[in-house]
C-alpha cells in the first residue's frame, strides 16, 4: 500500500538483448555525432534515441555517441539531459546514403522555465540510518523516471506545459515502504531538489524447496527460484556468485554468451559499463536494456552501483523463451523476443549482519622537510563508529627521522566519513597522532613522544573483499607553518560483513 513514506525493495535489473536470427537490413548506416552545450562544452551522458527504431545509446565524456543499424526513412533523434530542453534532429536514411552519418556537432541550448524542461535532482536516504540508497527507483510526474546511483542521487528532467504546478513524485526500493507525494513548484523554479527519506520495512520470508533443500528465501525471490526450475535460462543464483567472486558486476556478465562489455579506462572505475551485442547490432537491439524493479530506467542510470556482493541472482534468457514480465518490445519492427538478463538485490534488511572491518597496511613518505618527516611503513584498522563515521586507529614506524639514521613509532587514532556519501571512494576525516623522540640535537634522547592533530583525506576503490587506497596526511595542523604532509599508498582487505 503507497504511503508517503518508503518502500524497501530488492532491485530487478533487466538487460533486453536481441538474440533472434533477423539479419540486418538491405540498407543501413551507422550514426554519430558529438553533443554540446551553449558554452562549447561536451556533454556527457546525454541520451540520443532514434524514436521510431528504439535504438539509444548515451554520449561519451567528450560529448560524443554512435548508433549502428539506422535503416532507409525517415527518423527523429531525440536527446535528453537532465537540465536541458529535449532536442530533435531529423535524419533522412536514403538507399544511396553512406555507410556513416556523421551529424556534426549538436548544441543543447540552456533550460526554459515557462512552461518547458524543469531539472529535479537530489537524494534518497534511509530514514533511520541515514545512509544513502543506491538502486532505488525515482518517478517524476507520469513520464520521467531513473534510479540512484551508488551515492544515492539522482537526476531526471521533465517536460511540462504548466511552469507552475504540481508535480507527483515516487520512490521506492525492496525493503522499504514506498513513498508517493507531491511538490509544489513555482513559475520561476526551474532545478529542484528533493530529498527523500524511505521508511525500512521487513522482508517476508518464505518456504522453497531448490535442489531437493528446503530453503527460507524472501518473498520476492519465489518468482525467480520457480523460473530457475524450468530450466529456460541461465541463471546465477547468490552462492554461486559469491563463489565466483568476480570483483564487479560487469565481471559477471562477460560469462553471458553473445554480450560485450565495454568499459572505458583502465579500471572504469568512473564510467557506465556499455553492454552491446557480438552479433554488431542486430537491428533494434543495438545495447542492452536496463530495468530496475520491473521499472525500464536510462542505461546510465545503473552505473556501477551494483556489487556483486549485494546481487541475490541473475537470470538470462534469450529469445522465445522470455517470460511475459520481460519480454521487452524494442526491436525497430515493434516486435519483442529480444531476451533478458534480470538482476535481482539483496534488500537492505539481508544485507545487514556483523558490521565488517577492514584491516589495512601502507607505506609512503613525506612531501617536505621536518623533523617528523621519513619514510612511513604501518598498518590500521577500519571500524564501525557512529551512523556513517568511522574509526581508523593504526600503528606504524618512521624511518630516517628527519634526515636521520634511525627510526621512531608513530600512532595514529582518526576518524572519518564520506561526505559524498557512505558508497563514496572519497573520504575525510581527523584526529591525532603520537609520534616518539628518539632524537633530540642528533642524539638519542630519553624515551618520550609528542601528539599532534592531524587531518587526512583520501581516495579508495573497492575489487571485491580488496580495497587499495591512498591517503594524504597532514601533521601539526596548529602550526601551519611548520605541518608536516605524507602522501601514503595502501591496500585493505574486508573481514565479515556483506
Amino acid at each position: 500500500m503507497a504511503t508517503s513514506k518508503p518502500l524497501r525493495p530488492a532491485v530487478a535489473i533487466v538487460f533486453g538483448f536481441c538474440l533472434g536470427a533477423t539479419g540486418l537490413a538491405a540498407q543501413e548506416t551507422e550514426l554519430r555525432g558529438t553533443v554540446v552545450d551553449e558554452e562549447g562544452s561536451p556533454v556527457h551522458q546525454a541520451l540520443v534515441t532514434v524514436q521510431e527504431l528504439g535504438l539509444r545509446t548515451s554520449t561519451a565524456q567528450n560529448g560524443t555517441f554512435e548508433i549502428v543499424g539506422i535503416a532507409t526513412g525517415t527518423h527523429e533523434i531525440l536527446i535528453v539531459k537532465a537540465g536541458y530542453p529535449n532536442k530533435i534532429v531529423q535524419l533522412v536514411v536514403r538507399a544511396n546514403s553512406p555507410s556513416v552519418t556523421d551529424l556534426g556537432t549538436i548544441t543543447l541550448s540552456a533550460a526554459v522555465t515557462q512552461g518547458g524542461v524543469l531539472s529535479f535532482v537530489g537524494t534518497v536516504i534511509d530514514e533511520k540510518s541515514g545512509n544513502p540508497v543506491p538502486a532505488a527507483t525515482v518517478s517524476i510526474g507520469e513520464t520521467a523516471s531513473t534510479s540512484t546511483d551508488a551515492t544515492g542521487s539522482f537526476s531526471v528532467s521533465l517536460i511540462v506545459n504548466d511552469p507552475a504546478r504540481a508535480i507527483s513524485v515516487r520512490a521506492g526500493r525492496i525493503g522499504y515502504l514506498p513513498l508517493q507525494g507531491s511538490v509544489e513548484v513555482a513559475e520561476a523554479e526551474q532545478k529542484i531538489t528533493l530529498r527523500l527519506a524511505l521508511e525500512p520495512s521487513p522482508i517476508e520470508l518464505s518456504e522453497i524447496v531448490v535442489e531437493g533443500e528446503s530453503r527460507l528465501v524472501p518473498s520476492y525471490m519465489i518468482g525467480f527460484y520457480e523460473r530457475m526450475r524450468l530450466n529456460n535460462g541461465t541463471f546465477f543464483t547468490a552462492e554461486e556468485i559469491e563463489k565466483l567472486n568476480p570483483p564487479r558486476t560487469s565481471e559477471l556478465l562477460r560469462r553471458v554468451a553473445g554480450l560485450d562489455v565495454i568499459e572505458s579506462g583502465a579500471l572504469a572505475l568512473s564510467e557506465q559499463p556499455t553492454y552491446r551485442f557480438s552479433s554488431g547490432g542486430v537491428l533494434g537491439c543495438p545495447e542492452a536494456n536496463l530495468f530496475v524493479d520491473g521499472v525500464r530506467v536510462l542505461p546510465q542510470s545503473f552505473g556501477l552501483m551494483i556489487q556483486p556482493d549485494r546481487l541475490a541472482g541473475i537470470e538470462v534468457y534469450r529469445g522465445a523463451v522470455t517470460p511475459a514480465q520481460f519480454d521487452v518490445i524494442n526491436r525497430g519492427d515493434g516486435s519483442s523476443g529480444c531476451g533478458a538478463i534480470v538482476a535481482w538485490t539483496k534488500p537492505v534488511e539481508l544485507e545487514k549482519g556483523p558490521a565488517p572491518i577492514i584491516l589495512g597496511a601502507y607505506f609512503g613518505n613525506s612531501l617536505g622537510s621536518s623533523q617528523r618527516s621519513g619514510q612511513r611503513f604501518g598498518g590500521h584498522i577500519v571500524l564501525k563508529f557512529v551512523g556513517p563515521v568511522e574509526l581508523v586507529p593504526g600503528f606504524g614506524t618512521i624511518s630516517e627521522v628527519g634526515g636521520r639514521s634511525g627510526s621512531a613509532w608513530q600512532l595514529l587514532v582518526n576518524f572519518r566519513g564520506r561526505p559524498l556519501g557512505a558508497l563514496s571512494p572519497w573520504y575525510l576525516g581527523g584526529g591525532f597522532t603520537v609520534i616518539s623522540r628518539p632524537f633530540e640535537g642528533g642524539t638519542r634522547a630519553a624515551v618520550g613522544a609528542k601528539a599532534y592533530p592531524m587531518g587526512l583525506t583520501g581516495i579508495q576503490a573497492t575489487l571485491g573483499s580488496l580495497q587499495p587506497f591512498s591517503e594524504l596526511h597532514v601533521v601539526n595542523l596548529t602550526q601551519p607553518s611548520a605541518a608536516d604532509i605524507n602522501l601514503l599508498f595502501g591496500i585493505g582487505v574486508r573481514i565479515g560483513g556483506s
